[in-house]
């Protein structure tokens, strides 16, 4: 895995290093720089030898080509962050919020804009001063995860007591954050044995809520080389007891510890929250990083009695700066591109997921759509093209998004391996890929690894997924 670290703050000018806060592991604030934990660095990748240096679809072996790559980085299970103990305090009638700022953009190792929060219980912060006995603190934690119940890898940092505004007192507190990353933070208050009381940004009235969090960027002052790896995954809807299957997710994604997942067949069941919505809360717990999500809605199916709404979505540990889609031409089946902007160790990358159509009868369709993606490829930024494009080498879709562009990164890493991803426990034909600029792939890839995580009878989806590993300089 890539490095993981402990926890140095420096709040309101206090500096404070532990490797474990009162209530959680660590606040992902310090630390080395995330790079290979182990394994074999990266070697010079040339042509994979014969007609593979052409066709990016080609994948199984002969005699002549390179040696495949495998998995060179340490891909062992991280400890997740310990669960906050049980809060065993008296309820209390009040009122607290995260007053402002409701965003923070801060290079690591700089000092935050003072963040501010109020409280009031009616007879008692409506007196001078602070009221007796009171305790605020600001909690800080992955982007994407909130801090009550197990609130892991949240840490839990005292605000101290600035002025009464009205009936409310106010609390304030700075931080200066030394690992770049993305992150979520709110406030909580309680009075002398009562409970904790978390407040967002529209107060504490109606629970809090990640929209109304607020939201941390540390950019990044390292340059150092360092791996980006990319993962692709058809979550297969909610089917076949997704409840054992997220945990296999999970912890194929958490050994991977991966900057940007494209995933397909990403569900919803009514209003609640989606399947990668729930991948990005407990993949949290095990890297200690945050994660930018985006996603397009594409169509409802109705599977089991139970109607649900797929989507596209991409998960990135780097801040996007842009996303956009791509209506593709379509006939059985709704199908769209997702794409995000992120910047990486100062290299512009525009990453994308899609879902071709699947049906046989349909190869012209799947052309037109690879097509439309292909014309959407930006110039001047490393671009990597991932999903599930419905059909396997030897129709050549991902050779029509590629063009002269991208290369197919499985068959470059692997070019002995044929990589077949479908079905998952018996898997035929190789329709799941990562497709990236040329160069990244000829001169800093790193190697790659199927997703293939399962428990008895039940694997992590009907798909196998794939990651790709390169290194960014």
């Amino acid at each position: 895995m890539k490095a993981r670290w402990g926890v140095h703050l420096i709040v309101a000018g206090l500096t404070v290093t532990a490797s474990c806060l009162v209530y959680s592991d660590d606040l992902l604030l310090d630390g080395p720089a995330t790079g290979g934990a182990g394994g074999a660095t990266t070697t010079g990748v040339g042509g994979a030898g014969g007609s593979n240096t052409t066709n990016v679809g080609g994948g199984g072996g002969s005699g002549g080509l390179s040696p495949d790559l495998g998995w060179p980085l340490d891909d062992t299970l991280p400890t997740r962050c310990n669960a906050q103990p049980a809060d065993t305090g008296a309820s209390w009638t009040g009122w607290g919020n995260l007053q402002f700022p409701a965003t923070i953009d801060v290079t690591a190792g700089q000092t935050s804009p003072t963040i501010y929060g109020r409280t009031y219980q009616a007879g008692v912060t409506d007196g001078a001063g602070q009221a007796s006995g009171w305790e605020a603190e600001l909690a800080v934690g992955p982007l994407g995860t909130l801090p009550d119940g197990e609130a892991r890898c949240y840490s839990f940092l005292p605000a101290a007591f600035n002025v009464d505004v009205g009936n409310d007192d106010e609390y304030e507190i700075t931080l200066t954050p030394t690992q770049p990353g993305l992150f979520n933070y709110f406030f909580r208050y309680r009075p002398p044995g009562g409970a904790w009381r978390y407040g967002d940004l529209n107060g504490s009235d109606d629970d809090i809520a990640l929209v109304e969090g607020g939201r941390m960027v540390v950019a990044e002052t390292k340059t150092a080389p360092a791996p980006l790896v990319v993962a692709t995954l058809n979550l297969g809807c909610r089917t076949a007891d997704w409840s054992q299957r997220r945990a296999l997710v999970v912890e194929s994604l958490a050994r991977i510890d991966p900057d940007l997942i494209g995933f397909q067949e990403d569900c919803a069941e009514g209003t609640g929250p989606t399947q990668s919505e729930e991948v990005r809360s407990a993949l949290s717990s095990y890297t200690r990083r945050g994660y930018d999500r985006r996603e397009v809605a594409i169509e409802q199916v109705d599977l089991g009695g139970q109607t649900y709404e797929t989507r596209l979505s991409i998960l990135s540990a780097h801040p996007v700066t842009n996303d956009h889609w791509i209506q593709l031409p379509h006939e059985a089946m709704p199908a769209k591109a997702l794409a995000v902007d992120v910047v990486i160790r100062g290299q512009p990358i525009r990453f994308y997921t899609t879902q071709l159509e699947n049906a046989p009868n349909l190869v012209d369709v799947r052309r037109q759509g690879a097509q439309e993606i292909a014309g959407d490829l930006p110039s001047g930024a490393i671009s990597i093209v991932t999903g599930d494009l419905g059909a396997g080498p030897d129709e050549g879709v991902a050779n029509v998004i590629a063009t002269d562009v991208l290369r197919d990164a499985w068959s470059v890493a692997n070019p002995n391996q044929a990589g077949p991803t479908f079905p998952a426990s018996s898997p035929l034909d190789r329709v799941d890929y990562v497709l990236a600029t040329k160069a990244l792939v000829e001169g800093a890839l790193l190697g790659a690894k199927q997703l293939d995580a399962s428990s008895g009878s039940t694997w992590l989806s009907d798909h196998r997924g794939v990651a790709i590993a390169f290194t960014v300089p």
